[in-house]
């Protein structure tokens, strides 16, 4: 080992915290626009209508609705795996 002898260990000197600072913090940034408030909005009721159709075609099918959403989930699987 160079600069000491086998064995023994050297201590790690940390630096010094920081001062805390005084003065006021800086504002947040404006991140969501009015778009994306939009899009936002819009996907949540696109999304409700999705579950909302999906329990109308289960009434009127019964348990086979849940098949093709098995193929599809297994489809996605395989696709994401790639």
């Amino acid at each position: 080992m160079p600069g000491g002898r086998p064995g023994t260990r050297r201590s790690v000197k940390t630096p010094p915290a920081p001062a805390p600072s005084t003065s006021s913090p800086a504002p947040l940034k404006k991140a969501l626009t009015t778009p994306l408030l939009y899009f936002f909005i819009l996907g949540d009721v696109l999304g409700a209508g999705v579950y909302v159709l999906v329990g109308q075609v289960a009434a009127e099918s019964g348990g086979a609705v849940w098949v093709p959403l098995l193929v599809a989930m297994c489809l996605s699987l395989l696709t994401a795996a790639s």
